[in-house]
């Protein structure tokens, strides 16, 4: 996967209806660890993205925070 700290991530849905979310965070983990998925975000509005590695069977993980507009929603301290 070649996203990176700050590629834009639209989810739209029947209606046209988009949400933007901003890369703050790519990782790769054992498929077995399921913290990623925690719905602890503190109030943001994030999207959690997880897919599988070909090479190794390990997840690649890519988090976004929602962006509202055309600014981050809040600071982002984390880089990939």
């Amino acid at each position: 996967m070649s996203c990176k700290y700050g590629d834009k991530i639209i989810i739209s849905d029947n209606s046209s209806r988009k949400v933007t979310y901003v890369v703050y965070k790519k990782y790769e983990t054992v498929f077995s660890d399921t913290s990623c998925t925690s719905q602890n975000t503190f109030g943001r509005r994030e999207i959690t993205l997880v897919t599988c590695n070909n090479f190794n069977g390990n997840r690649i993980i890519v988090k976004g925070y929602e962006q509202r507009d055309g600014s981050f929603v809040h600071n982002i301290k984390e880089q990939i």
